[in-house]
């Protein structure tokens, strides 16, 4: 959904994929340190007086996406 959206927040991430809190944020970060995406923080507060972070998937990250379906859909059952 993030190769489609391009950018999305980190809470609708969590809605998406089910996971906790801390869970998705492990899993950014290996992300971002692997250069797939970009993680940003709004000046702007969220609710609990929480920065808003904001995903961003990278070039690279658009890269290996494309080339995980393409080989997914190369696989035969």
């Amino acid at each position: 959904m993030l190769a489609l959206a391009r950018r999305m927040s980190s809470v609708q991430l969590r809605t998406l994929t089910g996971l906790g809190k801390g869970s998705l944020e492990n899993h950014l970060n290996k992300l971002e340190s692997f250069g797939y995406i970009r993680l940003s923080y709004a000046k702007s507060m969220g609710a609990r007086g929480v920065p808003r972070q904001t995903v961003e998937i990278t070039d690279k990250g658009l890269d290996a996406c494309r080339a995980l379906v393409k080989s997914v859909s190369s696989l035969t059952l």
